[in-house]
């Protein structure tokens, strides 16, 4: 199973649990908890085909020294890079790293080390999923592992992908080698949809009962009783060219869509539709969406992000892609803000900037 959240790395062996302390310590343990849970951040240039393992706990990935010593820190080393070798159609695979060439090991006697030389069981290991405890392999769009497809192209020729935390954007260049779209590359080329067709999904004659029809995740939350084909507030969406579209510092209207009404939730109670707040829209993977439905946005600590422009919503937040066939779909959630309870921080991500993005809106005001 292709498994794009964040996942646990289990010594096939020792049945132990790959860790980290919050003070560089790697650790592995009988029983999982969220010091536990990894991504596979991807590599790029002279690090293409490897990954980080990147620690969500501690914010910090780990690494080997050539005197085998491991820890869990910051930084942008060869020691920080692994390549995932010798995996099978069980899940199992073996972490080699690029600085130092040593192997991952966990034995069931308690050690944990790294080794050069032979392959023995103690180096083997699998993913799990922390919801499911079932196996997982880390996704690998495109052949490398923490790589995740966005639906784009660019040149309309090159997949465009992302990675576990939707940040940053890549293509491979003519050598088979990863690039970050930046600047220069962003100047060179536009990005496109690929090889899907446009389904003028806002022009048919029932569009919402079509969408439920063919996408079974609408399906799952019609059942449910979250949405429905025939509610008097869904919506559709006509296309609309940017030219036509100005912004007023309230979030702009989708266009190109349709919109399924859903009853305004706050922290799990049914609330009227604040009309004079601010329209903002969220982009969330597929999994919160039906808590979101149930209860609304929940802020926690960190607060959530929002953004007024649709587009920036659905081209950067709205993942993983609903398909059917050969076209994609895509969710965002429509949300109304309360007047001076947020604050912008705008486009940290430097991706945005092609004009036929989002052009309409300051990049001191995307997010």
């Amino acid at each position: 199973v292709d498994h794009r959240g964040a996942f646990r790395i289990r010594g096939r062996q020792s049945r132990k649990y790959l860790g980290a302390t919050h003070d560089g310590h790697v650790i592995h343990d009988d029983v999982p908890t969220d010091f536990h849970l990894f991504v596979f951040v991807p590599g790029m240039e002279s690090c293409t085909g490897f990954v980080k393992l990147y620690h969500l706990a501690s914010d910090r990935s780990i690494f080997v020294t050539k005197e085998g010593w491991l820890g869990c820190y910051h930084g942008d080393f060869e020691e920080h890079w692994w390549q995932v070798v010798e995996s099978d159609d069980k899940g199992n695979f073996v972490l080699r790293n690029f600085g130092t060439e040593l192997l991952l090991y966990s034995n069931e006697d308690g050690r944990l080390g790294s080794f050069y030389g032979e392959y023995f069981e103690d180096q083997l290991f699998y993913c799990e999923d922390p919801e499911s405890g079932g196996t997982v392999m880390p996704v690998n769009d495109g052949g490398a592992f923490g790589l995740q497809s966005t639906g784009f192209r660019w040149d309309g020729q090159r997949d465009v992908f992302t990675d576990a935390f939707h940040v940053r954007h890549y293509v491979f260049d003519e050598g088979s080698v990863l690039r970050e779209i930046r600047e220069l590359w962003r100047s060179m080329a536009p990005l496109s949809w690929g090889d899907a067709q446009d389904l003028q999904l806002s022009s048919m004659e029932r569009p919402h009962a079509w969408a439920i029809e063919h996408i079974p995740f609408l399906r799952d939350l019609a059942e449910e009783g979250l949405i429905s084909a025939s509610h008097r507030r869904n919506g559709v969406h006509a296309p609309k060219e940017a030219s036509e579209v100005r912004f007023r510092g309230n979030g702009m209207r989708a266009f190109g869509g349709i919109r399924f009404a859903l009853t305004p939730v706050s922290d799990g109670k049914e609330v009227p539709l604040e009309r004079k707040w601010k329209r903002a829209w969220h982009g969330a993977s597929l999994h919160n969406i039906e808590s979101i439905a149930r209860h609304g946005l929940r802020t926690g600590e960190k607060g959530i992000y929002l953004s007024p422009s649709f587009q920036y919503t659905f081209c950067l937040y709205s993942l993983p892609d609903l398909r059917v066939g050969n076209e994609r779909f895509r969710l965002v959630v429509e949300v109304r803000v309360q007047p001076g309870s947020f604050k912008e921080h705008g486009d940290h991500y430097k991706f945005c900037e092609l004009e036929h993005v989002e052009p309409c809106i300051p990049l001191d005001c995307l997010e």
